[in-house]
């Protein structure tokens, strides 16, 4: 369970922050910035003064102050439309709401607060949070290599900080620099005594293999903080995760419970993930609610079959972490693959390509919604970016489907056909791609008219399938044979 990375205010807003150097700077820091951008702008009312306090506020969460509506008001009637501050202006007073817009916002809001931040570390080089900061924004645009500049300045200028030292170890395995980030962990000297980076420590020890060189003092410090507080939830999950993957269930189960007395929002969301492979430990009712955990309650609303809620929270989840691929990898997946949540898939997806744009089980989920749309020039297109990366075999395997799924519905299909008895052959001893790509393809097979007994059989045989995906998946295909039903009527 690799470390959150969120903001510094939100992350001081969930308890997380410790009584390091960013506690000490926490919000009067941005208060004092944003008091002399509110008096420079009172002074003057000149749109520019207007657009430095509207980008600082809605940098820092203080977009709800009404001086930062004024400032709004001014540069939506002063600045130009397709400026972006303009974007930011329109959409806190309400006048932009387009899915179009939305993107443009994100895109704005990100250059908007990159500038700012590159402003306050060209003024104080010392300032290792703003560091951090920037290094966030770059990730959330996908400038990996400018964001590993912004973190490595970070860190030289403090090592030991709990949040610098989690945010840096977060963006290391972010771009699969694993070693890096056991480094920049190794290194902080408060990972001996402060269980949030033991928590990181040992998760992060354990993706490097070296898991077991940190297990005896973690479990010290657990016994002796009790695991029964905020401050030791994420070490007693990390060490109950450990133990179930050594095998010892009874340890594991122990050390999960104890982790969820007053859990942090990443715990929940581990112990969630790790109860979709073996159900260990009961998750108290209203527990992922009380902790704001967005990854966990999508998973809860999918089995539950509330497959737009889940998205929903998908989206959350990826505003939470918006330079992370795996909330729009999952909300686009579970929309697609359940036919309910299709338009609201190719938003998320697409949202997530701003920040991982050779993510190759993004692009194929972003081409099944646009093409799940009757969009098959686009879908076509987005798949085609796949060509020039590596892929793993099972991407590679549901990527033909797609391309299967295309075909059928442009209207060839013998090849659509072809295509996904081809995926089903290249899946890589997975046998849930397979039966996903036979369900799909007999789902298209019964919109071509060509029969649907072979797809009544694959329900019957999957209801009870394990697998969310295939369940989602059973349940689109028996709205495709009620309406291959109704036609024969």
């Amino acid at each position: 369970m690799f470390p959150r990375w969120r903001s510094l205010a939100a992350t001081v807003a969930r308890g997380e922050i410790g009584t390091g150097l960013a506690q000490q700077a926490g919000d009067s820091m941005v208060d004092r910035q944003l008091g002399l951008l509110q008096q420079k702008f009172a002074e003057n009312g000149h749109v520019e003064s207007a657009a430095e306090l509207l980008a600082f506020a809605t940098g820092w969460g203080r977009a709800d102050h009404p001086s930062v509506r004024r400032a709004a008001e001014v540069v939506e009637s002063e600045a130009h439309e397709k400026t972006a501050i303009y974007v930011l202006a329109a959409e806190l007073i309400g006048k932009a709401g387009s899915e179009r817009h939305s993107l443009m916002l994100k895109a704005a809001s990100a250059r908007e607060r990159i500038a700012g931040l590159k402003l306050r570390v060209r003024s104080n080089a010392r300032d290792a949070l703003s560091w951090v900061e920037l290094a966030r924004w770059h990730s959330v645009v996908g400038q990996s290599e400018k964001a590993k500049v912004a973190i490595r300045t970070a860190t030289a200028i403090v090592d030991s900080d709990r949040y610098v030292v989690r945010s840096a170890a977060r963006f290391w395995c972010h771009v699969r620099e694993f070693g890096l980030a056991l480094a920049t962990l190794r290194k902080a000297s408060e990972s001996r005594s402060d269980p949030w980076l033991m928590a990181s420590l040992v998760a992060v020890g354990h993706r490097c293999g070296e898991g077991d060189a940190f297990r005896r003092l973690a479990r010290s410090m657990v016994k002796r903080g009790g695991a029964r507080g905020l401050d030791e939830s994420e070490l007693a999950a990390a060490l109950g995760s450990l133990e179930w993957e050594r095998g010892s269930e009874r340890i594991a189960r122990k050390l999960l419970r104890s982790s969820l007395v007053v859990p942090a929002e990443n715990t929940v969301a581990h112990v969630s993930w790790i109860n979709r492979r073996q159900m260990l430990v009961e998750i108290p009712e209203g527990a992922a609610s009380a902790a704001v955990s967005h990854e966990a309650l999508a998973w809860q609303f999918a089995e539950r079959g509330q497959v737009a809620k889940a998205v929903g929270s998908c989206r959350d989840w990826l505003h939470d972490e918006a330079f992370s691929a795996k909330p729009a990898i999952v909300g686009s997946y579970l929309g697609v693959m359940s036919g309910m949540a299709v338009e609201e898939a190719c938003v998320i997806a697409r949202e997530g390509l701003c920040a991982n744009g050779n993510e190759p089980m993004l692009i194929n989920n972003y081409a099944a919604a646009l093409a799940s749309q009757g969009q098959l020039a686009e879908a076509s297109e987005a798949l085609g970016r796949l060509r020039r990366l590596v892929l793993p075999a099972f991407v590679a395997a549901t990527a033909t489907a797609t391309e299967g799924l295309i075909a059928f519905r442009s209207g060839r299909v013998a090849e659509g056909e072809a295509l996904y008895r081809r995926a089903m052959e290249r899946a890589p001893g997975d046998a849930i791609i397979a039966v996903l790509a036979e369900l799909h393809m007999e789902m298209e097979r019964t919109r071509a008219g060509l029969g649907r007994q072979r797809l009544q059989e694959l329900v019957a045989a999957h209801a009870r399938s394990s697998d969310l995906g295939v369940r989602l998946a059973v349940g689109r295909a028996l709205a495709v044979i009620a309406e291959a039903g109704e036609g024969v009527r």
